[in-house]
């Protein structure tokens, strides 16, 4: 439903019983909701950056909200288990991120009689009173049970393939501190479902069906994602050192079938970054490269690594073209020493927060780089 301000009434506490998306949101007492902790901690960070006059305008502004305002925002928020405060209403919304916020909950099942809406572009007061309330600078906002819980933040999610505790992990860190949802996949994941805050998912990349698998699941529980990191690798070397061709065909198979996993896993993205929910959100495919590919000669050792990164590699820099206009980027990303040659076994040790920081930037860039990211 969607009122007025002064349509404030009240009603029981409500939360999804069954795991998906909608109870990681709508659940208080789930101890995983994803993005909560991000969220209280970007807050927690804004006021300890901000400097004393922006804390002091702060202040004025927390003031200059009416008791009665607030008193009115604090029955609101508590009055159904779901508030969204928007701009337009859900049949009409007038803004892409609102239309997204409403799309998403209503994609994951949030029944209309128990979300209360109010479009904030019918009342001055309570446009900006609600951004002084939750001390948050923007509009959607939605609450939970009374609690604040976010706003377009909740659209983006990220799915990590080959969720290692290198580069993987560091990834995953990175944008779960930057408000992502983030789904981790590997062969063999510590535990299936949420945990740490994570969305843990089983996926052999070596499997068209098992990747495809993963993908429709982590849609399920999170929602489309809007960022894919194919991180997955492997290396066979030949059991005779100076015999290259004593690598057993097998696996050979086995190493390049990680190569089209990539190309598999770029299929299933496209679909999510496709999705109405993200036609306002960066979208982004990379995958974690090497220079073996660009190199003339691979040492035998490392003959089925190059391969694969080499298959995924082409496949990128045609994607990156491809889909240019609709801002789809794509990256074959890859850490070198500042010679531009492969890292040192210490500069490789100390990559994985290297590999954070880049691609967050490229995430975040505006539109696609060279989609050979050294």
């Amino acid at each position: 439903a969607s009122s007025s301000l002064s349509g404030v009434g009240t009603d029981g506490l409500w939360f999804i019983s069954h795991f998906s998306f909608a109870s990681f949101i709508l659940d208080r007492h789930h101890p995983q909701a994803m993005f909560r902790p991000a969220l209280r901690s970007s807050l927690k960070s804004l006021h300890r950056a901000a400097p004393s006059t922006l804390l002091a305008s702060r202040l004025v502004a927390y003031r200059c909200l009416s008791d009665d305002v607030r008193s009115k925002l604090q029955s609101a928020v508590k009055a159904n288990p779901v508030v969204l405060f928007m701009k337009g209403t859900p049949a009409e919304p007038q803004c892409g991120f609102s239309r997204a916020v409403v799309q998403i909950l209503d994609l994951h099942g949030v029944p209309p009689e128990k979300m209360q809406t109010y479009n904030v572009l019918a009342d001055e007061e309570l446009r900006s009173g609600i951004k002084e309330f939750s001390e948050w600078p923007t509009v959607p906002q939605i609450y939970v049970n009374g609690e604040f819980v976010g706003g377009c933040d909740i659209l983006i999610g990220t799915f990590i393939i080959g969720a290692g505790t290198h580069v993987g992990a560091a990834v995953a860190a990175k944008l779960h501190e930057n408000g992502y949802r983030v789904a981790l996949g590997s062969r063999n994941p510590k535990q299936e479902g949420v945990n740490d805050a994570y969305f843990y998912v089983k996926v052999d990349v070596q499997n068209r069906e098992s990747i495809e698998a993963a993908f429709d699941i982590v849609v399920e529980k999170l929602g489309p994602v809007n960022v894919v990191v194919y991180n997955a690798a492997s290396v066979a070397s030949p059991p005779d050192s100076e015999d290259f061709l004593s690598l057993p065909v097998e696996a050979y198979q086995d190493s390049t079938s990680i190569g089209i996993g990539a190309f598999i896993a770029a299929k299933k993205s496209l679909a999510s970054f496709r999705s109405d929910l993200h036609k306002e959100n960066p979208k982004s495919f990379i995958v974690t490269g090497n220079l073996l590919p660009f190199e003339h000669y691979s040492p035998p050792g490392w003959y089925t690594l190059g391969a694969q990164k080499a298959l995924s590699g082409r496949f990128i820099a045609t994607a990156s073209q491809s889909y240019r206009s609709e801002n789809i980027q794509f990256y074959f990303a890859t850490l070198v020493s500042k010679e531009g040659s492969h890292p040192s076994p210490e500069e490789f040790a100390k990559g994985a927060q290297a590999h954070a920081d880049v691609y967050w930037e490229l995430i975040n860039s505006k539109k696609q780089a060279d989609w050979n990211h050294q």
